[in-house]
């Protein structure tokens, strides 16, 4: 028996449950790294920033299929995905801010008004609802970084699409659901 199996059969930390977890932070990283281009360079860096969007979620895709296989408990990291996916959205939204391509007053008024919908209504189909939009930004602004980006991430787009389609249906099915409660005033 292989470490890798032993710490897998006692629920320990393995080197596919860490490998996991590098992913997850490095998403939190690279947000991290968007924002600072912004700052730094501005508008030039754009190309980087959307080329940096497009790994960070290539982790996105990878991390859980790695921490399912691995065997192992869930980590605190585990706990972070998300908030990870959210700063990776939101970095570049505040990196079109900070690098002068988007005013300000209406990033706040966009800002605000997602935060009051999901005050109002907390859940996570909600929150996806709200960003998004978000999401879809660096897919639109792609081609803008020159016609290779553009062509790279729109193929990663529609390899994600056909990759994760029982997935995205299953989103826009609780999406559906979440809309007809908000419809009808269920709580």
């Amino acid at each position: 028996m292989t470490a890798e199996e032993l710490a897998s059969e006692q629920g320990g930390y393995s080197l596919l449950r860490f490998i996991a977890d590098t992913l997850t932070l490095a998403r939190m990283g690279i947000a991290f790294i968007i924002v600072l281009l912004g700052f730094t360079f501005g508008e030039p860096a754009l190309p980087t920033a959307i080329i940096l969007v497009l790994i960070g979620w290539l982790t996105d895709t990878v991390d859980g299929p790695i921490a399912r296989r691995s065997g192992s408990r869930p980590t605190w990291v585990a706990a972070v995905d998300v908030p990870a996916d959210l700063a990776l959205v939101f970095s570049f939204f505040l990196f079109l801010v900070v690098s002068g391509l988007y005013p300000l007053i209406p990033a706040l008024a966009i800002a605000a008004a997602g935060g009051i919908i999901v005050l109002i209504r907390p859940t996570y189909d909600v929150v996806q609802m709200v960003t998004a939009p978000f999401f879809a930004l660096p897919i639109v602004l792609s081609f803008l970084a020159g016609w290779l980006v553009g062509t790279i991430y729109v193929a990663f787009i529609t390899f994600m699409i056909i990759f994760r389609w029982k997935r995205l249906k299953g989103y826009a099915n609780d999406a559906r659901s979440e809309a007809s409660l908000l419809e009808r005033g269920d709580d």
